[in-house]
Protein backbone atom coordinates (compact mmCIF):
# COMPACT_ATOMS: atom_id res chain seq x y z
CA UNK A 1 0.00 0.00 0.00
CA UNK A 2 1.29 3.43 -0.97
CA UNK A 3 -0.21 6.56 0.56
CA UNK A 4 -0.20 9.82 -1.38
CA UNK A 5 -0.73 13.06 0.50
CA UNK A 6 -1.87 16.12 -1.42
CA UNK A 7 -3.71 13.58 -3.57
CA UNK A 8 -6.06 16.09 -5.18
CA UNK A 9 -3.31 18.52 -6.19
CA UNK A 10 -1.55 18.58 -9.54
CA UNK A 11 1.31 16.22 -8.63
CA UNK A 12 -0.63 14.10 -6.13
CA UNK A 13 -3.45 13.40 -8.57
CA UNK A 14 -0.89 12.30 -11.16
CA UNK A 15 0.86 10.04 -8.63
CA UNK A 16 -2.39 8.37 -7.58
CA UNK A 17 -3.41 7.86 -11.21
CA UNK A 18 -0.01 6.40 -12.15
CA UNK A 19 0.06 4.06 -9.15
CA UNK A 20 -3.45 2.90 -9.98
CA UNK A 21 -2.55 2.31 -13.65
CA UNK A 22 0.49 0.29 -12.56
CA UNK A 23 -1.71 -1.99 -10.46
CA UNK A 24 -0.33 -0.78 -7.12
CA UNK A 25 -2.48 -0.53 -4.02
CA UNK A 26 -2.85 3.16 -3.33
CA UNK A 27 -4.44 5.24 -0.65
CA UNK A 28 -5.21 8.92 -1.20
CA UNK A 29 -5.21 11.30 1.75
CA UNK A 30 -7.90 13.95 1.28
CA UNK A 31 -9.60 16.46 3.56
CA UNK A 32 -13.12 15.57 2.40
CA UNK A 33 -13.66 12.30 0.49
CA UNK A 34 -17.21 13.34 -0.46
CA UNK A 35 -15.80 16.16 -2.62
CA UNK A 36 -13.38 13.97 -4.60
CA UNK A 37 -14.66 12.87 -7.99
CA UNK A 38 -11.65 12.95 -10.30
CA UNK A 39 -9.46 10.13 -8.98
CA UNK A 40 -9.62 6.66 -10.54
CA UNK A 41 -12.43 4.42 -9.40
CA UNK A 42 -11.28 2.03 -6.72
CA UNK A 43 -8.71 4.31 -5.13
CA UNK A 44 -8.98 4.11 -1.36
CA UNK A 45 -9.76 7.59 -0.01
CA UNK A 46 -8.89 8.37 3.59
CA UNK A 47 -9.86 11.51 5.47
CA UNK A 48 -7.10 13.56 7.08
CA UNK A 49 -5.54 16.98 7.22
CA UNK A 50 -1.78 17.50 7.33
CA UNK A 51 -2.37 20.68 9.34
CA UNK A 52 -3.83 18.51 12.11
CA UNK A 53 -1.68 15.41 12.80
CA UNK A 54 -4.35 14.11 15.22
CA UNK A 55 -6.64 13.65 12.18
CA UNK A 56 -4.21 11.08 10.77
CA UNK A 57 -4.93 8.28 13.24
CA UNK A 58 -4.91 5.02 11.31
CA UNK A 59 -4.09 6.64 7.97
CA UNK A 60 -0.59 5.13 7.84
CA UNK A 61 -1.55 1.63 9.04
CA UNK A 62 -0.53 -1.03 6.53
CA UNK A 63 1.29 1.52 4.37
CA UNK A 64 4.65 0.48 2.90
CA UNK A 65 5.42 3.74 1.13
CA UNK A 66 4.42 7.39 1.41
CA UNK A 67 4.59 10.04 -1.28
CA UNK A 68 4.63 13.10 0.95
CA UNK A 69 3.43 16.17 -0.90
CA UNK A 70 3.18 19.14 1.44
CA UNK A 71 0.39 21.56 0.42
CA UNK A 72 0.74 23.87 3.43
CA UNK A 73 2.67 27.17 3.54
CA UNK A 74 4.46 26.31 6.81
CA UNK A 75 6.00 23.28 8.47
CA UNK A 76 4.25 23.83 11.82
CA UNK A 77 2.56 20.42 11.84
CA UNK A 78 5.36 18.59 10.01
CA UNK A 79 7.04 16.90 13.01
CA UNK A 80 3.85 14.99 13.89
CA UNK A 81 3.07 14.14 10.27
CA UNK A 82 6.57 12.89 9.45
CA UNK A 83 6.69 10.89 12.68
CA UNK A 84 3.46 9.14 11.66
CA UNK A 85 4.61 8.67 8.05
CA UNK A 86 7.94 7.20 9.14
CA UNK A 87 6.16 3.97 10.07
CA UNK A 88 6.25 3.22 6.35
CA UNK A 89 9.34 1.55 4.92
CA UNK A 90 9.78 4.12 2.10
CA UNK A 91 9.19 7.85 2.24
CA UNK A 92 9.48 10.11 -0.80
CA UNK A 93 9.20 13.83 -0.14
CA UNK A 94 8.43 16.36 -2.87
CA UNK A 95 10.66 19.26 -1.93
CA UNK A 96 11.82 22.27 -3.92
CA UNK A 97 14.91 23.18 -5.88
CA UNK A 98 17.10 25.23 -3.55
CA UNK A 99 16.01 23.56 -0.30
CA UNK A 100 18.58 21.76 1.81
CA UNK A 101 20.88 22.14 4.72
CA UNK A 102 21.36 25.89 4.31
CA UNK A 103 19.85 27.53 7.38
CA UNK A 104 19.92 30.93 5.67
CA UNK A 105 16.57 29.91 4.15
CA UNK A 106 14.77 29.75 7.50
CA UNK A 107 11.66 31.48 6.18
CA UNK A 108 9.33 31.07 3.24
CA UNK A 109 9.01 28.18 0.84
CA UNK A 110 12.63 27.06 1.00
CA UNK A 111 12.52 27.29 4.78
CA UNK A 112 9.63 24.91 5.27
CA UNK A 113 10.97 22.53 2.61
CA UNK A 114 14.36 22.53 4.37
CA UNK A 115 12.64 21.80 7.68
CA UNK A 116 10.68 18.93 6.13
CA UNK A 117 13.79 17.52 4.43
CA UNK A 118 15.59 17.40 7.79
CA UNK A 119 12.63 15.64 9.40
CA UNK A 120 12.39 13.13 6.54
CA UNK A 121 16.15 12.39 6.67
CA UNK A 122 15.91 11.75 10.42
CA UNK A 123 12.70 9.69 10.15
CA UNK A 124 14.27 6.23 10.05
CA UNK A 125 12.46 5.39 6.80
CA UNK A 126 14.22 4.76 3.49
CA UNK A 127 13.86 8.30 2.22
CA UNK A 128 14.18 9.94 -1.17
CA UNK A 129 14.01 13.68 -1.78
CA UNK A 130 12.65 15.14 -5.01
CA UNK A 131 13.74 18.75 -5.47
CA UNK A 132 11.53 20.05 -8.21
CA UNK A 133 11.80 23.42 -9.87
CA UNK A 134 8.98 25.15 -11.65
CA UNK A 135 5.84 23.21 -12.45
CA UNK A 136 4.53 23.45 -15.99
CA UNK A 137 1.02 24.29 -14.75
CA UNK A 138 2.34 27.49 -13.19
CA UNK A 139 2.66 28.89 -16.69
CA UNK A 140 -1.14 28.98 -16.80
CA UNK A 141 -0.82 32.24 -14.86
CA UNK A 142 0.45 33.74 -18.12
CA UNK A 143 -2.63 32.81 -20.16
CA UNK A 144 -4.34 36.20 -20.02
CA UNK A 145 -1.17 38.08 -20.94
CA UNK A 146 -0.47 35.77 -23.87
CA UNK A 147 -4.07 35.80 -25.12
CA UNK A 148 -4.03 39.59 -25.03
CA UNK A 149 -0.79 39.68 -27.03
CA UNK A 150 1.08 41.11 -24.07
CA UNK A 151 4.57 40.36 -22.91
CA UNK A 152 4.82 38.04 -19.94
CA UNK A 153 6.36 40.00 -17.08
CA UNK A 154 8.04 38.42 -14.10
CA UNK A 155 10.74 39.44 -11.66
CA UNK A 156 14.30 38.17 -12.12
CA UNK A 157 14.40 38.45 -15.89
CA UNK A 158 17.77 36.72 -16.13
CA UNK A 159 16.75 33.73 -14.02
CA UNK A 160 16.19 30.43 -15.78
CA UNK A 161 14.83 27.09 -14.69
CA UNK A 162 13.35 23.93 -16.08
CA UNK A 163 9.59 23.79 -16.10
CA UNK A 164 8.54 20.21 -15.50
CA UNK A 165 5.15 18.69 -16.16
CA UNK A 166 3.49 17.48 -12.97
CA UNK A 167 3.06 13.99 -14.45
CA UNK A 168 6.83 13.75 -14.80
CA UNK A 169 7.40 14.85 -11.20
CA UNK A 170 4.88 12.22 -10.09
CA UNK A 171 6.55 9.56 -12.25
CA UNK A 172 9.90 10.10 -10.53
CA UNK A 173 8.25 9.80 -7.11
CA UNK A 174 6.29 6.71 -8.11
CA UNK A 175 9.47 5.07 -9.42
CA UNK A 176 11.33 5.84 -6.19
CA UNK A 177 8.49 4.24 -4.22
CA UNK A 178 8.08 1.14 -6.38
CA UNK A 179 11.65 0.27 -7.39
CA UNK A 180 14.75 -0.38 -5.28
CA UNK A 181 17.89 1.74 -5.38
CA UNK A 182 16.53 5.18 -4.48
CA UNK A 183 16.99 5.22 -0.70
CA UNK A 184 19.03 8.23 0.41
CA UNK A 185 18.90 9.84 -3.03
CA UNK A 186 18.30 13.53 -3.64
CA UNK A 187 16.98 14.14 -7.14
CA UNK A 188 16.84 17.54 -8.78
CA UNK A 189 13.84 16.96 -11.03
CA UNK A 190 14.18 18.54 -14.45
CA UNK A 191 12.32 15.89 -16.43
CA UNK A 192 10.79 12.41 -16.21
CA UNK A 193 13.91 10.30 -15.57
CA UNK A 194 15.37 9.74 -12.07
Amino acid sequence: MILVTGATGRVGRQAVTQLHAAGEDERALVRDPSRVSDLPEGVQLVRGDLADPTSLTGVFEGVEGVFLIWPLPTADSAPGVVAAASRARRLVYLSAHGAGEDTDHADGILGFHTTLEKLVRASGAQWTLLRAGGFAANTLHWVDEIRNGDTVHAPYALAGRSLVHEADVAAVGVRALTHPGHAGAVYHVTGPKP
